[in-house]
């Protein structure tokens, strides 16, 4: 028997078309009609279907014993499922699934990997029992047979045949972007873009391309202090574009009050889904810009989630080397990825080896090229899926649609071709915005501006540090005055010193360990 429960939905709602359910903004490829024309799809074709399909979506196909479901190529929308007395579950709701799973129970290792991380990896969730769809995936459940079947239509993985001088890549690059970001205003249908523009480049490649196509119905905004260098760099961008233009100044008071409200902790359920640490950075800032009316109902957020990582930003300096052996590889997951909590690398290792291991590429050694790409697979499906990508469920909440122009095939397509040299540290990129752009250089100008992992490995000073109590209260009281700006004042002072001794490294670790907390007592309470 197959059971499934989509839940009510106020901003790219659940449709249904024939034999199809689904949600989001998806588009053809390679142009056609829309697949939500096609209801003859049955559910042994849904992977024809998902090999032509772009945008952000989640697909269900359902022909009474048989049944498929998929999420796109970053899973923006997730989907959930469990088997058990011969049922199938799915359903966009994880607590929904465990509950009629009737097995309520915590993973503990995820608990764990959410709380240092910021997202559970693979296929787990918290709940033991409830597993979900990751990006790029499809499933395939027989009820007459009861066979259910798990598998990859897209994966993340970079070729680098293309043999090209850089003057020829970066007319590539000019090229794509003109056909991405055509696609987008095609889509659009004229409403009107709000564009946090920030002082890095991939927002503001988005306003380039925009102003370049003609559209000009763009509302930029930015956040944080008032007059920090990011703010600057967006009002030059703005302003040279000619797009109107707000900073919307944090308020450590509308923070603290917010963080305890009814509101945020709808919002943390809403976000989180038992799987990513929710996403709050510009959710005040969002909520202003509703709340003043400046911008309409009808708007439209254009993110530049995750140009960096596409280009080439998260590869490790450390892989441009002729070997790296799979502990290097797994060790520099742990350090960039599992540091929001002061834990050993041998007890990380002792922890999550397997669980890590298990969803990377089954070899002892790998040149540059091939380390470089299991990395940033491993990257992809988690960190960006989960965690970067999830961040939109702020505009969802809050009433508005979203798009991700940067995760778009022929953005993706194109630098899975560029080879290694060209992408390690936006080398490319760079080059093409320097030569191509003709805009301002922001004040990280080819620099990765992303919050890097302490050092696992501690200096000398540093141990002393920590093994003399006076020493130890001053480390925390700077920790404090370093991070406290960074969590807007959510957490009193003393608590936020409480847990940089108990070890939080940063704000988001304290933030993972609330939503943790916050679920467990809801599934406990029995939601």
């Amino acid at each position: 028997m197959i059971e499934m429960h989509l839940t009510g939905q106020a901003i790219f709602p659940w449709t249904r078309s024939g034999k199809l359910t689904w949600r989001g903004a998806p588009v053809l490829a390679r142009g056609g009609r829309a697949f939500v024309e096609d209801t003859s799809v049955s559910p042994d074709k849904l992977g024809d279907l998902l090999s032509a399909t772009d945008g952000a979506f989640a697909i269900v196909v359902s022909d009474g014993d048989e049944i498929a479901a998929a999420v796109d190529r970053v899973r923006s929308f997730p989907l959930f499922y469990a088997r058990g007395d011969g049922r199938l579950y799915l359903s966009d709701d994880p607590l929904w699934v465990a509950e009629c799973r009737g097995a309520m129970e915590i993973d503990d290792l995820a608990r764990i990997e959410l709380q240092v991380a910021g997202f559970v990896t693979g296929a787990h969730t918290l709940m033991a029992s409830v597993r979900q769809l990751q990006a790029g995936e499809k499933l395939h459940y027989d009820d007459h047979t009861g066979r259910l079947t798990v598998s990859r239509y897209f994966a993340f993985r970079h070729s680098e045949t293309d043999d090209r001088t850089d003057d020829d890549w970066c007319d590539a690059v000019d090229e794509m972007h003109r056909q991405v970001l055509g696609r987008l205003v095609e889509g659009l249908d004229g409403r009107p873009v709000a564009l946090p523009l920030s002082g890095g480049y991939d927002s503001r490649v988005v306003a380039w391309m925009l102003k370049r196509l003609g559209y000009d119905n763009v509302f930029c905004f930015t956040y944080g202090k008032r007059n920090n260098w990011e703010s600057r760099v967006s009002r030059q961008v703005a302003d040279q574009l000619g797009f109107r233009w707000v900073n919307l100044p944090d308020s450590y008071y509308a923070w603290r009050r917010f963080f305890g409200t009814d509101e945020r902790a709808r919002y943390y359920q809403f976000a989180g889904r038992i799987v990513s640490l929710p996403h709050m950075q510009d959710y005040l800032a969002v909520r202003q810009l509703r709340e003043d009316k400046l911008i309409s109902e009808d708007a439209v957020f254009v993110p530049g989630h995750s140009g960096d990582f596409v280009a080439g930003s998260h590869i490790p300096a450390a892989f441009d080397r002729d070997t790296i052996t799979r502990r290097d590889l797994l060790d520099q997951v742990y350090r960039e990825h599992f540091w929001l909590w002061a834990r050993p690398l041998s007890e990380l290792q002792d922890l999550f080896d397997d669980r890590i291991g298990s969803q990377l590429d089954d070899r002892d050694g790998f040149d540059r090229h091939a380390a470089a790409d299991a990395y940033e697979y491993w990257d992809w499906q988690e960190r960006q899926a989960k965690f970067i990508c999830n961040s939109v469920r702020v505009y969802e909440f809050l009433g508005y649609e979203w798009r991700l122009p940067m995760w778009d095939e022929l953005f993706m397509g194109l630098w899975q071709r560029v080879p290694f040299d060209k992408r390690l540290g936006r080398r490319l990129f760079f080059k093409y915005v320097r030569t191509r752009e003709g805009l301002p250089l922001s004040e990280t100008a080819g620099q990765n501006a992303s919050v890097s992992a302490p050092d696992h490995n501690r200096s000398g000073v540093r141990r002393l540090a920590e093994s003399s109590n006076t020493l130890r209260a001053i480390r925390q009281l700077l920790h404090y005055f370093r991070f406290y700006r960074a969590d807007r004042g959510c957490f009193h002072p003393l608590v936020h010193m409480w847990k940089a001794h108990e070890g939080a490294n940063h704000v988001n670790g304290m933030f993972a360990e609330r939503y943790v907390d916050e679920t467990i007592k809801r599934v406990n309470n029995g939601r």
